[in-house]
């Protein structure tokens, strides 16, 4: 009985409109004996009344008393909301002012999960009963020809406690706000388990805005254009049908006028309908949906299982603190310490799981800092922007190096580790040093009156880091197991003929997930949590680029490109990594890898020197980070590394 009264309102709806209508025969009506109690049914039986049920002005009063209900609805649901969500947020803010340190296991993470779930299903409750009211009064007006939507959204339902100020008023965001803090409490790996939870439970609060259908009809609209302006004269028809396809699922992507996954997902079932390979529909189908799930998706699937290891066996926080010890006295060299630390873990995990295990650590250190201290924002930023570079150390450590790898390997080459490492460790190093002056030197020029005195003053608390705590978990036989295991398995990456003797390095990386699944090292539970849904973006991104370049589109694009770049292979390398920094700048990583990467490879392989392009070119992807917005690899809890970091500056 908390919800809305849907179908008692919709009787009371019925009840004006049928009857008024249909004259006196409207009485014997199922559905209006049904609306009205059986003392009036009896009533009007004994009656006989002739006419109309209502007047006009019966029926004016009978749509004031229905409005009156609704209200009565509105007010009854908006306070059991308020009273809920305010009890709520004491509760959060009580677990939040107490010792969060190590919340990720034990007693405190039982502690979060039942108020994470009830956030959950408060937001569902919002966006539920919101929508049953907002549609109990269209049908109204559809009905009995009023006009009173508008006025109840902005006066009625807009005050209600149901709503916020903000821009998504009915989005439920005091019970999104509680769902975000209690998420900041916990371990990254215990956060996939309490989503996990709490979709099977039900809730919707953490699903992704609906498909925009006016975003939609633009994406179609732009592929349409395309298509017509695509002068071929016939004799390119399959190359035609597939620029529309790549167009709109482009344009999609960058409007995200649908989940990235959702729109990846739709690549292999268009191409196949639009028929822009060779060979029958089912023949292409065949091959699109086994590019979708590629080799490379086992690397990513790897990386996801090594995360779990590392965060379980609590890497991270130990790194930190034997950091903190090492550099405690020495801000400058900490900060030096925790930007290679986030490059390191970029390169074993990726550079979306890292930046979230680092922000996790340094948290309670930043907060004992001043709150007009710069130091802790260039902390920040050193990680996120460190984390950027650390996206270019190895094949696995971003996603646009895995959808880069797999465009090369559409055309039956690749890259190894060793090669990768022999330029990424160099490249890296220096990138990250160079980053940390430029760091320093912005927060030498950008320091507050207070804080430059509080320097000057001996035995300042921003002088020393604080020690990093966090409650310490022996490493039990099996963790150090599961630890030496995910060692071996980057060891086999990285040395070719231990990885060509099980069959190549995806080989390895589905043995290693298969032993961690079945010796317990990864739980059921946390290998459903996984982020499944960029493993479809990258497939789907593969299948795009399969059918750009069987249909022939791929080598038009190629002669039409290569008359306006330099005919020198090292020219037009750069030439390359300078669009690949500027698109991605504005366009995400992963989507821009997954857009640019086979005309990359094209490009470079008329000019012979196609992995050297695919290499710079999976770094240039990384090294856009100007904007962020795009700077993140687009998971359902849409964090990315700058974004993050400017979190907990605010904070």
């Amino acid at each position: 009985d908390k919800y809305v009264a849907y179908g008692r309102l919709k009787r009371k709806l019925e009840y004006i409109s049928q009857p008024a209508a249909a004259g006196i025969d409207s009485i014997t009506h199922a559905i209006t004996r049904a609306a009205i109690d059986e003392g009036e049914w009896y009533r009007r039986i004994s009656n006989d009344a002739e006419g109309p049920l209502l007047d006009q002005d019966g029926l004016q009063q009978k749509h004031e008393e229905f409005l009156q209900a609704v209200n009565q609805e509105l007010v009854r649901v908006g306070e059991w909301y308020k009273d809920k969500v305010t009890a709520l947020e004491a509760r959060v803010r009580k677990l939040d002012d107490g010792d969060a340190c190590g919340i990720g296991n034990g007693q405190g993470a039982e502690a979060v999960a039942p108020l994470h779930l009830e956030a959950v299903r408060l937001t569902e409750f919002v966006l539920l009963n919101v929508e049953a009211l907002r549609k109990i009064v269209k049908k109204m007006d559809k009905t009995c020809g009023t006009t009173y939507q508008k006025s109840f959204v902005e006066h009625s339902l807009k005050q209600s406690p149901l709503a916020t100020k903000s821009s998504e008023p009915f989005n439920g965001e005091r019970a999104r706000a509680c769902r975000r803090a209690l998420e900041q409490l916990v371990s990254p790996e215990r956060l996939q388990e309490l989503r996990s939870q709490a979709m099977e439970s039900g809730g919707v609060g953490l699903s992704k805005k609906p498909w925009c259908m006016k975003r939609t009809m633009f994406s179609i609209c732009a592929a349409l254009l395309a298509v017509l302006l695509f002068n071929d004269h016939g004799h390119f028809m399959k190359a035609r049908k597939c620029l529309g396809l790549m167009i709109f699922t482009v344009v999609m992507w960058v409007s995200e006028a649908a989940p990235f996954e959702a729109t990846a997902m739709l690549v292999a079932p268009l191409a196949a309908a639009l028929d822009v390979m060779e060979g029958s529909r089912e023949e292409q189908a065949t091959k699109l949906l086994a590019s979708v799930f590629n080799e490379s998706l086992y690397l990513v699937l790897s990386g996801f299982a090594m995360s779990s290891i590392f965060s379980k066996c609590q890497l991270d926080c130990r790194a930190a603190s034997i950091l903190q010890r090492a550099f405690g006295h020495r801000p400058s060299l900490f900060m030096l310490a925790i930007m290679f630390l986030g490059v390191g873990l970029s390169a074993l995990l990726s550079n979306v799981t890292a930046p979230l295990l680092l922000i996790e650590v340094l948290k309670p250190l930043i907060r004992d800092m001043p709150t007009d201290s710069r130091y802790s924002r260039a902390l920040l930023l050193g990680l996120a922007f460190s984390c950027n570079v650390g996206g270019m150390m190895t094949p696995i450590s971003s996603p646009q190096n895995v959808a880069s790898l797999q465009a090369l390997r559409q055309h039956h080459k690749d890259i190894s580790w060793d090669e990768w490492l022999c330029l990424s460790i160099p490249f890296c190093t220096l990138s990250v040093i160079l980053v940390w002056l430029l760091l320093l030197l912005i927060q030498r020029f950008d320091l507050s009156s207070n804080e430059a005195q509080r320097l000057q003053t001996p035995g300042a608390s921003f002088g020393k880091i604080p020690p990093v705590m966090f409650e310490k978990e022996d490493l039990s036989l099996g963790k150090i197991c599961g630890l030496m295991g995910a060692v071996a398995t980057l060891v086999a990456f990285a040395y070719a003929p231990v990885a060509a003797y099980f069959g190549g390095t995806s080989s390895v990386a589905l043995l290693f997930v298969a032993l961690s699944l079945g010796s317990g090292g990864i739980s059921r539970q946390t290998f459903n949590s996984y982020s499944w849904h960029l493993l479809f973006l990258i497939g789907g991104g593969s299948a795009l680029g399969l059918a750009v370049r069987e249909s022939g589109l791929l080598g038009l694009v190629t002669d039409s490109v290569r008359r306006q770049l330099s005919s020198s292979p090292w020219l037009l390398v750069a030439q390359l990594i300078l669009v690949i920094v500027g698109a991605t700048t504005f366009v995400s990583h992963t989507v821009a890898a997954l857009v640019l990467m086979p005309l990359v490879v094209q490009l470079g392989e008329e000019a012979g020197v196609e992995r050297l392009a695919v290499l710079l070119g999976a770094f240039a992807c990384s090294t856009a980070c100007a904007d962020d917005e795009f700077s993140k690899c687009q998971l359902p809890d849409g964090a990315g590394r700058h974004r993050e970091a400017m979190a907990v500056c605010k904070e």
